[in-house]
């Protein structure tokens, strides 16, 4: 029989405000205490993967979700050891759970819905589990939502060819930015699935559709996960949790939040307009954000 040693879910971000979103979740996706990785400022020649900066056993993690995603089981064995417990462990699988989604954002409607824990079959031997949840819908519901945004998508960026690169995120920019802010989905609300075909979402929605939609017009793009300080935010645990993006322009990182820009465009004299106020901002810092600890992120010191 297996006994439950420790469990633990990635929160996704829920965003709340013009200032970011709720409560800062950070514990349950920290890793340790060392927080003070280089920032990765130079451009990469190719496609910036989060793979590419997760250690060893992370990389492993990361791959198992890859590979059960191809056709999802409700239940998979994210990683297993012998030894001593290690609660490291856990950190690790939410991270690159976590860093799985940012890379591969159309799997996003699936991957949040698994919950994860770890587990000991014995004294010395642990496993780390992920079982999906039907909280919000199927695992075959799900896979038909994904065909949706995709023929969405495909059609939107066909229309994009003779375009500058710029003129392309403008494009989708605007696209995703002519909808709602909105939670009344619950936790669908933080979906691409939302963002692109109920044009009502969040900020983790517009952040994983905008990388998607990138994806598919062959756009380098990042989705960045971490916290940008409250109005009255003395702390920074207690910063609201947030997510955006950054791309590659003339070789330096800009800063894109299209949740910001809805925002600001939902006031009462902006109706009606598409806000670029945080379109390729020129500092990735804009707001005083910071990326969540343990995930290197383009651009940014992980503190």
């Amino acid at each position: 029989m297996k006994k439950v040693i420790l469990s633990c879910t990635f929160v996704v971000i829920s965003c709340l405000s013009l200032t970011g979103c709720g409560k800062s979740q950070t514990q349950d996706i920290g890793i340790g205490e060392d927080y003070g990785a280089k920032p990765i400022s130079i451009i990469p020649a190719g496609p910036f993967r989060y793979y590419d900066v997760l250690t060893d056993e992370q990389k492993v993690m990361y791959d198992t979700f890859s590979t059960n995603l191809q056709n999802p089981k409700r239940e998979f064995t994210v990683f297993e050891y012998e030894g001593t417990y290690n609660p490291d462990y856990l950190e690790d699988a939410q991270i690159a759970r976590l860093c799985y989604q940012m890379d591969n954002p159309l799997d996003n409607q699936l991957v949040q819905m698994y919950w994860v824990g770890d587990y000991t079959r014995d004294d010395e031997s642990f496993e780390i589990l992920a079982t999906y949840q039907d909280r919000c819908y199927s695992i075959d519901e799900a896979k038909a939502m994904q065909q949706e945004v995709t023929e969405i998508v495909t059609e939107f960026v066909m229309n994009l060819d003779g375009l500058s690169d710029v003129e392309k995120y403008r494009r989708i920019h605007d696209w995703l930015a002519n909808s709602t802010y909105d939670m009344s989905l619950a936790e669908d609300s933080h979906t691409i699935y939302s963002a692109i075909k109920e044009h009502n979402t969040v900020c983790d929605g517009y952040a994983y559709s905008f990388k998607y939609m990138c994806d598919v017009a062959d756009l380098p793009c990042v989705v960045v996960a971490g916290q940008v300080p409250s109005a009255n935010c003395v702390n920074p645990e207690d910063a609201n949790g947030h997510a955006w993006n950054v791309v590659p322009i003339d070789n330096e990182w800009k800063l894109v939040d299209i949740t910001y820009d809805v925002n600001i465009g939902e006031l009462e004299e902006n109706k009606g307009v598409i806000v670029r106020d945080y379109f390729l901002c020129d500092s990735v810092y804009e707001n005083g954000r910071v990326t969540y600890p343990g995930i290197r992120t383009p651009g940014y010191y992980n503190y």
